[in-house]
């Protein structure tokens, strides 16, 4: 983590973690939505399914740039 930050590490990881875990929540709560409504649409669950994969890759990102070494 970088020195200028406004937070300590720690509470910047626990915040993290948790906005991880509600937007993870969020989105299996969405697809499980898409998938259980009926007549099951590709289109629907692919509407639903990359935004949560984009989402993951933010994550990744972000805990990438969390972690860079100085």
């Amino acid at each position: 983590m970088h020195n200028n930050s406004l937070l300590s590490p720690a509470v910047a990881t626990t915040l993290f973690w948790a906005a991880a875990f509600v937007c993870g929540a969020a989105h299996v709560a969405i697809v499980a939505s898409v998938v259980r409504s009926t007549p099951r649409r590709r289109l629907e669950i692919a509407w639903a399914v990359i935004p949560a994969l984009a989402l993951a890759a933010v994550l990744v990102m972000t805990w990438r740039r969390m972690h860079v070494s100085a």
